[in-house]
């Protein structure tokens, strides 16, 4: 995947929405600074997750969007959130294809093809070649994932 990141639109942050900001005069104390004070200030990305107060600031000045990024899902971030990679995993990187699971008693299954942010859900209930789908879309971020697996009450 050559960009690593996107910009997101204005109506999708909010408290807690994982992000990077660009020269940030608004961060506060949970956000990662990077670890050489001595740089130059200028393109210095911070990433944090945004409070009611960096939004309100975001949404008072006059900062382009393009001074916030979002990272595109990565299976790092979706094992983080608990889900472990099964033994019968297709890994390829030529097609980007991931298959994870809950574990073996919850029977749920996510694909997720990284090079086009596609997202599908399953679910077995009693036969594996008869899956139900729970979800099947489009997922950029850890901040839709997180959504979407909150939604489904996984």
């Amino acid at each position: 995947m050559e960009n690593k990141y996107y910009i997101p639109e204005i109506k999708d942050l909010h408290v807690g929405y994982e992000c990077e900001i660009q020269d940030a005069p608004i961060i506060e104390s949970n956000w990662t600074f990077p670890t050489d004070r001595y740089t130059v200030r200028t393109n210095i990305w911070y990433s944090g997750k945004l409070t009611y107060h960096a939004i309100e600031n975001i949404y008072k000045s006059v900062r382009s969007l393009k001074d916030i990024r979002v990272p595109y899902l990565t299976r790092e971030q979706i094992e983080k959130e608990g889900w472990l990679l099964s033994q019968d995993s297709i890994l390829t990187d030529d097609f980007g294809i991931s298959i994870f699971g809950i574990n073996a008693l919850k029977n749920k299954s996510i694909d997720y093809t990284p090079k086009n942010h596609k997202l599908v859900i399953k679910t077995y209930l009693y036969n594996p070649e008869a899956p139900e789908y729970l979800f099947y879309g489009i997922c950029k971020s850890i901040n839709e994932f997180r959504t979407i697996i909150k939604l489904l009450n996984i």
